[in-house]
């Protein structure tokens, strides 16, 4: 039996993915996986993350369930030799049988883009027109059609460490390169920072009145002074934040977690239901780390093998 499970596993790659999920519809499945969130709370893996090196490559893993899907599943990436591939296995919930193996490579740039987007959505000030993005890496290349969907906007600036990558950025985007983070932010509504950095690129002092900050990078990119001045902090999952982001850089800069925890005032699921507020006024700073849960990549694979499974009918 299960030989004949493994002989007919889809398979789902790059190529076919992008013409199986538009970003409407990632945004779609993020928000019901948000939800899903708020409503069931464990939705994660315990330990959220594991990590293991053998011989030149180094793997992660992460676990999460899609309760509107019926799933689980594991994202899978794997670091070696100056590549990286990236996979999430998907199963059904109720017998642990596998429904699919999903390439994460483009996809996990997507649901990157629509977490941050839709955690815009739910936090920024009304009326918010002006997006600026710092970093101008591949996962950056999906923000400005992700943001698009949801936001009028009316200006979109690119700041990167290299001013010809935020020049080459904005060819490809058809937004407007800047030479700085502090020209980036100002009178930007909403700022996203997804870097490499492993020092802050953003201070409290550059964040304006009403303005909406989402951290998205892996390292301690936006400093300790931002949860300082902030009035909303809000996370998608603090036991990741707190090991990886700027949230881990804050504590290891001498932060005592519990002190950064005490000042949470929502994560992203209870805002999604509606238990907690995200922004309550509009000159509200309000400042988000969205490190990425599990559950949303789960969630977004099932929606592309239950298309692909429509398709092959």
């Amino acid at each position: 039996m299960s030989g004949r499970i493994f002989e007919s596993l889809p398979v789902l790659r790059e190529a076919e993915l992008r013409s199986l999920v538009s970003v409407k519809e990632a945004i779609a499945v993020v928000r019901q996986a948000y939800r899903d969130y708020g409503n069931e709370r464990l939705v994660l893996s315990q330990p959220e993350s594991m990590s293991l090196k053998a011989e030149q490559t180094s793997f992660k893993l992460k676990g999460g369930r899609s309760p509107s899907h019926g799933t689980a599943g594991f994202r899978l990436v794997a670091q070696g030799g100056g590549d990286m591939l990236s996979h999430c296995i998907v199963l059904d919930a109720a017998t642990g049988a596998p429904r699919g193996l999903v390439d994460e490579t483009w996809l996990h740039r997507l649901r990157t883009a629509a977490t941050a987007a839709v955690a815009a959505e739910w936090l920024a000030a009304p009326g918010a027109k002006r997006l600026s993005i710092v970093g101008a890496g591949r996962i950056a290349d999906e923000l400005p059609a992700a943001f698009r969907e949801i936001f009028a906007l009316e200006d979109i600036r690119v700041a990167a460490r290299r001013l010809e990558s935020a020049r080459a950025y904005a060819e490809r985007h058809g937004v407007t390169a800047v030479e700085s983070v502090e020209t980036a932010m100002d009178g930007a509504d909403i700022v996203v920072v997804i870097t490499a950095a492993n020092a802050p690129v953003i201070e409290g002092v550059q964040i304006a009145p009403g303005a909406t900050v989402l951290g998205l990078g892996g390292g301690a990119e936006i400093g300790a002074s931002a949860l300082d001045i902030c009035d909303r902090f809000v996370v998608d999952d603090f036991e990741f934040a707190a090991v990886l982001g700027s949230v881990a850089g804050w504590i290891a800069g001498g932060r005592p977690r519990l002190a950064v925890h005490q000042r949470l005032s929502a994560d992203i699921g209870e805002i999604a239901i509606g238990t907690q507020q995200g922004r309550t006024t509009p000159d509200e700073r309000v400042l988000a780390i969205i490190q990425g849960m599990a559950s949303c990549d789960v969630a977004l694979a099932s929606f592309a093998l239950e298309r692909a499974g429509e398709e092959h009918r």
